[in-house]
C-alpha cells in the first residue's frame, strides 16, 4: 500500500513539473514573439516587462536632459541677444552717468535727486516683475528722504552740509519722510561716496585725464585717488564711523 502511494505521488510531482515546464515555455515564447525581454515566468519576485520602444523613447529623453548635442532654439538665441543689448545699454548708461557726473561743479542733493529721478524713468524700471516693483518703491522712498532733507539744507546742500545735521534735525527727517533714522542714515552714506566719487572724477576731469567708464575702473580709481580728494571733515567722520564700527566688533 505504501509502494502505491509513493509511486502515485512520484507520478503527480512530474505531471505537476510538466505542466509548469510547459507554462513557462508558453510564456517565454510569447514574450519572444513580441520582442519584449522578460524575466522567467516561473520566478516568484516580479519584474516589469519593458518593449524596445519604451527603450528608445527613454534614450531619447536621457540624450536630451543631458543636453549633450542639442543646439540652442530659436527664443534661446532671441534671448541671449536681448541679454546682450540689455547689459550694452546699461555699460553705456554708466559711462554716461560718469561723464556727466565729471562735469558737475559740485555735487548736490539736487544732482543725487536728479540721478535717482533718471533711474526711476529709465526703461528697465517700466518692465513688470516684483524686483522692478520692489526697486521702484525703494527709490521712491529714497526721493522722500531727499525731499525731507531739503527742508532742513536746501536743495543746493552738500555732504557737509548733511554731515552737519544734529539728531533733532535728523528725527525731524525721519517723521517727515517717514522712515526710520536707520534708513536715511543709509541714504546719507550713499549721498557721501558719491560725492568722494564725484570728487575724484571732477579732478580728472579738469586735469584732462581719462574717466573710467566701468564700476571696476571707477573702484581702482577711488581706491588711489579717493583719500586726496577727501576734506579734513570728511576724513574725520570716516575716521570717527571706522572707530565705532571696531567698537562694536569688539562687543
Amino acid at each position: 500500500m505504501a509502494s502505491v502511494i509513493a509511486r502515485t505521488t512520484l507520478v503527480s510531482s512530474a505531471r505537476q513539473r510538466s505542466v509548469i515546464a510547459a507554462l513557462s515555455s508558453s510564456s517565454t515564447s510569447s514574450a519572444s514573439c513580441l520582442g519584449w525581454k522578460s524575466s522567467t515566468v516561473a520566478s516568484t519576485s516580479p519584474r516589469i516587462i519593458t518593449s524596445p520602444q519604451v527603450e528608445v523613447v527613454q534614450r531619447r529623453n536621457l540624450s536630451s536632459a543631458t543636453g549633450g548635442e542639442e543646439k540652442p532654439g530659436f527664443f534661446d538665441r532671441m534671448r541671449d541677444k536681448l541679454s546682450d543689448r540689455e547689459q550694452k545699454k546699461q555699460a553705456d548708461k554708466y559711462a554716461e552717468q560718469l561723464q556727466k557726473m565729471a562735469s558737475v561743479d559740485s555735487w548736490t542733493l539736487k544732482a543725487f535727486s536728479d540721478e535717482i529721478s533718471q533711474s526711476l524713468s529709465s526703461w528697465r524700471m517700466k518692465i513688470p516683475g516684483m524686483s522692478n516693483v520692489q526697486q521702484v518703491k525703494a527709490v521712491k522712498e529714497q526721493q522722500k528722504i531727499i525731499e525731507a532733507i531739503k527742508v532742513e539744507v536746501g536743495e543746493n546742500g552738500t555732504a557737509a552740509d548733511i554731515t552737519a545735521l544734529g539728531r533733532k534735525e535728523k528725527l525731524k527727517i525721519s517723521l517727515r519722510s517717514d522712515v526710520s533714522i536707520q534708513d536715511m542714515n543709509m541714504l546719507i552714506k550713499q549721498f557721501q561716496s558719491m560725492d568722494v566719487m564725484h570728487k575724484v572724477l571732477r579732478q580728472r576731469k579738469l586735469a584732462g585725464k581719462d574717466i573710467p567708464t566701468d564700476e571696476q575702473g571707477v573702484k581702482a580709481l577711488i581706491h588711489k585717488e579717493g583719500k586726496t580728494a577727501l576734506t579734513r571733515e570728511q576724513k574725520q567722520t570716516m575716521k570717527k564711523a571706522r572707530s565705532k564700527s571696531a567698537m562694536r566688533g569688539m562687543r
